[in-house]
């Protein structure tokens, strides 16, 4: 039994490694420790000028990688659905850290272009949240 169970962890992480080097277009290796995320392509240019890097384009999303800083960006397009996978896959990098580089909605008048933001909770309607945690 605990063959199978190894085997089966083996087999997940095969076709998680699998579909993140399709999606993102890069080796599980070129990876780095801490890993922006963004559905905004201009992030990712300007990550690539930054650090003088190469866009990576994938069958489902873009990516660079900055060695020299320890540091990731995908672009991993629209819906939170897809910012879910992204994460599943990127489960299998074993990241120290994530940042999500992304909009917030409703922006109120005063804020500024530069002011920082840590959301602590979302609109939920869109139908899936609640796969992922529970209703209040």
């Amino acid at each position: 039994m605990m063959f199978k169970k190894h085997k089966s962890q083996q087999m997940r992480k095969k076709v998680g490694v699998d579909t993140l080097e399709r999606y993102t277009g890069s080796a599980l290796a070129q990876f780095q420790p801490y890993i922006l995320l963004t559905n905004f392509h201009k992030y990712v240019e300007m990550f690539a000028d930054k650090y003088k890097q190469k866009i990576i384009y994938g069958s489902a999303m873009e990516s660079c990688h900055a060695s020299s800083a320890n540091i990731s960006i995908v672009n991993y397009g629209v819906g939170s659905p897809v910012a879910a996978l992204v994460m599943e896959m990127l489960s299998f990098v074993k990241p120290k850290a994530t940042l999500m580089l992304a909009m917030c909605g409703g922006l109120r008048e005063e804020y500024s272009i530069g002011d920082y933001f840590n959301p602590v909770a979302a609109i939920r309607e869109e139908g899936t949240s609640f796969a992922y945690l529970p209703e209040r």
